[in-house]
């Protein structure tokens, strides 16, 4: 092979395949941030149905009287009873000044990583 019949035949085949796997990998991050995301988004609005139905199904004057446990058992059940069929776990349950305060956590898989996902809540009257 001298320098004129020399030619650069399969020199862009590397190339392609190191774009190629580029873009899987850019694939692959973006859909687990968007599986996050959607995992996020999903267990924030059962943390606000569960906020909001536990307002609503434990009495106000209750609430704001909570010096004992009643109140909060009650509106903690009605919050868990909501949450259970949908996959969240309750980490903590708090009544304060009549508001019910809800912090829910949820573990998903992002590709093949375990990610933990909390959502927070506050309902009560207004």
């Amino acid at each position: 092979m001298n320098g004129s019949d020399w030619r650069e035949e399969g020199s862009a085949t590397p190339v392609v395949a190191g774009i190629a796997a580029l873009l899987v990998m850019f694939t692959t991050v973006l859909v687990a941030v968007g599986g996050i995301s959607l995992a996020k988004t999903r267990l924030q609005t059962v943390a606000d149905l569960a906020a909001l139905g536990s307002a609503t199904k434990v009495p106000s004057a209750l609430l704001v009287q909570s010096e004992g446990d009643g109140a909060v058992s009650a509106a903690c059940q009605v919050a868990a009873d909501m949450v259970a069929p949908r996959q969240g776990t309750i980490e903590s349950c708090t009544v304060k000044g009549g508001d019910i305060w809800l912090v829910l956590s949820h573990s998903v898989t992002a590709g093949g990583i375990p990610v933990r996902v909390e959502a927070r809540a506050r309902a009560g009257p207004a």
